[in-house]
């Protein structure tokens, strides 16, 4: 099955359990192992019961701390909890060159394009290591969020997915499952929008802050390559995950096709 599992949680947004997708080799990636979200400050009373119900384990925060701070999650109790911000102010020392990109070109898309690289991938590898060695410790679900859900979130899980075999045309479909949610993505981020507008961008300028673009995900993970040989090669340089820690994740995380 290699549709999108985008589950009902009341107030959640782009809310998905990865299960279902398909190696070539005949492997499903296991239900009920690894979930991925937006923000979570707005779950209603519901989703706070629908979420327990999951029986989640950790929930891992890539927000920054303004982010975390305007706009806490609403968590069940029991959950353990982990903020790791991937924009942490500290770890962009190329935040300047990106602002000059953007002036120059008033293309947001180039922007998005370079905090993948620049931001997520170069300087980040630890906190994406972390990640893929909570998953591996199987110690129960874990939910990664962040605000909308598709950019520091749909990075991290195309990684997942691609470390699990997982063709790149699933990883691209699985991407691009965020377009469901482009009102609710513009509706959170609205004032920045406004600031756009009133500097002159136009709609179809902006449209990429509020959409996933499958050809600036398969650039950034073109940049695994170019810079680092093969993803392979960049988890264990950068993540500090090695061949036998993507081996127990794929014994861990995929199954025989029913």
């Amino acid at each position: 099955m290699n549709q999108p599992h985008i589950l009902p949680i009341e107030g959640s947004v782009n809310f998905r359990d990865i299960g279902g997708y398909a190696t070539a080799q005949g492997l499903v990636i296991r239900p009920k192992q690894v979930y991925r979200s937006g923000t979570l400050s707005e779950l209603t009373d519901l989703g706070v019961q629908q979420l327990a119900a999951l029986k989640i384990s950790t929930i891992v925060d890539l927000r920054s701390n303004e982010e975390r701070d305007k706009s806490p999650d609403r968590l069940p109790d029991g959950v353990r909890y982990l903020h790791r911000p991937i924009t942490d102010p500290s770890r962009i020392p190329k935040l300047r060159t990106l602002w000059t990109v953007f002036r120059q070109r008033n293309d947001l898309g180039t922007v998005i394009l370079d905090v993948y690289k620049r931001i997520m991938l170069d300087a980040n590898g630890a906190i994406i290591g972390e990640i893929l060695d909570l998953i591996a410790e199987n110690n129960g679900a874990v939910l990664i969020h962040c605000t909308a859900g598709k950019d520091r979130t749909g990075l991290f899980i195309a990684l997942l997915l691609t470390l699990l075999d997982i063709p790149a045309s699933s990883v691209m479909q699985d991407y691009a499952v965020s377009n469901q949610f482009t009102a609710v993505f513009a509706n959170l981020i609205k004032r920045d929008i406004s600031v756009l507008r009133r500097v002159g961008l136009s709609d179809e300028q902006i449209r990429p802050i509020i959409s996933a673009d499958p050809p600036i995900l398969k650039a950034a993970l073109q940049h695994i390559d170019d810079r680092y040989g093969s993803l392979t090669n960049y988890l264990n340089t950068q993540a500090g995950i090695d061949a036998a820690k993507i081996k127990r994740l794929q014994q861990l995380l995929l199954t025989q096709q029913a």
